[in-house]
């Protein structure tokens, strides 16, 4: 009698474990290493760009606001698929804090209109399956897609890189840390800045055509 008892209780216990997995443990945290796809909704501090200048460029297909310290290059011709924008912030109140960054933006012809995974595989060589990442929608109406690790190399929180995709064309969009060249310390209120005001300047980003 005893017997049975107990084994009616692990029964029981077991059939309630599996149920507690199935129903509470997310599916997308497997043991597997696939790619985790987060829906986020990005924080926008609206009042910190209401003196930011317009930048439009119609042939590059963007349009965005940025600080009166950033400096905007030309649109360099990569090869004949890309194109590329270099800005850089200039951010620095002294020495001490002058950890400037410079961002790219890329502009890369999509013609067959592959997926981000497909064209982080067959573009740039990355194995999709082994990247984390997080989707998130500006003010804009544009989806962006922020990579937070790629294979054996997870992205400080003191980098970005961001995903658009807009028709035939693929946007990246990357922060580089540079103080006289070299990067010493991320972790100054210069780079801090930086990195708050490139945040809102994603928000601001819009498709021309």
């Amino acid at each position: 009698m005893t017997r049975n008892i107990i084994i009616g209780i692990t029964i029981f216990a077991f059939i309630g474990f599996s149920y507690y997995l199935i129903k509470y443990i997310p599916k997308n945290l497997s043991t597997e290493n696939k790619a985790v796809q987060i829906q986020s909704t990005s924080l926008y501090d609206e009042k910190q760009t209401k003196n930011w200048k317009l930048y439009k460029n119609q042939s590059f297909g963007l349009q965005f606001y940025y600080p009166q310290s950033w400096k905007i290059g030309n649109v360099d011709s990569l090869d004949s698929n890309s194109q590329s924008i270099q800005i850089d912030t200039g951010n620095c109140t002294d020495a001490i804090d002058c950890q400037a960054m410079t961002i790219y933006i890329n502009r890369e012809s999509n013609s067959h209109h592959l997926s981000l995974p497909q064209l982080l595989q067959e573009k740039w060589s990355i194995i999709p399956p082994n990247i984390q990442y997080i989707s998130f929608t500006n003010p804009q109406h544009v989806q962006f897609t922020k990579i937070l690790a790629y294979p054996d190399r997870d992205i400080s929180q003191f980098e970005r890189q961001i995903y658009a995709l807009h028709n035939d064309t693929a946007f990246i969009f990357t922060t580089l840390g540079n103080m006289s060249g070299e990067v010493k310390d991320y972790n100054t209120p210069g780079y801090l800045r930086n990195l708050a005001d490139f945040d809102n300047f994603i928000q601001t980003i819009s498709f021309i055509k």
